[in-house]
């Protein structure tokens, strides 16, 4: 049994765990301190298995990780709320490269399995679910918010979205995670360094064929609209929000924000309308038999039900009560 953390240099950290059940009966809080200390904070929904076992290896620096997770027995759910977020501010994305196993992914309002074979994205930024269905062997590359917000226009559309890595660059990318990962503990902290960037403008390459991997003007304006946009949906329940409130919570002007949505193709109040929009959907999908269109409405920050059932159905051609009845 071990559970270690060490520093060398500045801020390069490696970390390990090797946990059993039958080494102690605290295994699975073991494993949750692991996971919250050196990824992100994370709650906890997982069948207790007395044959539940966690290896783990991992190096950062920089904000860039690679580490290897392989549980057995550890199917549940890992679920990463609001409340986690503001708690650690850890607005990493994750690159996941399954090596054995199923996971099922879900964020932004997508629920997607994702396992050998393929790779998928999540953002540590916005609340999700990693549903693991079993016995798992799975390879993490972690990337600064900053770093993809810099490359990618609108990254939040590759989260939650697996695809499959049979030939091309995502072979490429594949191939070298895996590699990356296998060779990590023989690199001096420069090389580490210098790879993992060299590996993340690969990933996103792969993920979209017109990022931008130079640091120019065209990349502040990127990370700006990703910034615009993470505010946006992190305060989505709240009627009194409004647009001055991004700019401000932005640091930029009014003006400058519009322009930064004009060139995305949209407005920003229609942004905010179809992600209030989007988040009503899938709250209604997955309510309770006791919940109310108006609870759904004033959650989704809506303060008159009768114009949001409107642009509900102007939006998905069907009304909200309707979503409501088929759930229950």
């Amino acid at each position: 049994m071990t559970y270690q953390s060490t520093t060398s240099g500045q801020s390069v950290v490696r970390a390990e765990i090797n946990q059993s059940a039958s080494d102690s009966t605290d295994a699975y809080d073991r494993y949750e301190d692991f996971v919250s200390q050196n990824f992100c904070k994370l709650s906890y929904r997982i069948e207790r298995e007395s044959n539940f076992e966690i290896r783990s290896q991992l190096q950062s620096v920089d904000g860039f990780m690679i580490g290897r997770f392989i549980t057995t027995a550890g199917k549940g759910d890992l679920i990463r709320t609001r409340a986690a977020i503001n708690h650690d501010a850890n607005g990493r994305f994750a690159l996941y490269v399954p090596i054995k196993g199923e996971q099922e992914l879900q964020q932004f309002s997508r629920s997607q399995k994702c396992g050998p074979g393929s790779v998928a994205m999540i953002s540590m930024a916005e609340p999700f679910i990693q549903r693991k269905l079993g016995d798992n062997d799975t390879i993490y590359f972690f990337m600064p918010h900053d770093f993809v917000d810099q490359r990618l226009m609108r990254n939040d559309s590759i989260c939650a979205r697996p695809v499959m890595v049979d030939n091309g660059i995502r072979r490429l990318v594949y191939d070298s995670v895996v590699s990356f990962q296998r060779d990590v503990s023989s690199m001096t902290d420069v090389e580490f360094r210098s790879a993992a960037r060299i590996l993340g403008e690969l990933i996103l390459l792969s993920f979209d064929g017109s990022a931008d991997l130079t640091m120019d003007t065209r990349s502040v304006r990127t990370s700006s609209l990703a910034r615009a946009k993470r505010i946006i949906r992190a305060r989505l329940g709240d009627c009194e929000f409004c647009i001055a409130d991004v700019a401000r919570d932005c640091g930029i002007s009014l003006r400058y924000l519009h322009e930064l949505f004009r060139a995305d193709g949209i407005t920003v109040s229609e942004y905010l309308k179809q992600q209030r929009l989007q988040r009503a959907r899938h709250m209604l999908e997955n309510a309770s038999r006791t919940t109310t269109v108006t609870e759904v409405c004033l959650s989704s920050g809506f303060s008159n039900a009768s114009q949001f059932s409107t642009a509900f159905r102007q939006a998905f051609s069907v009304s909200p009560r309707d979503v409501l009845r088929r759930i229950g």
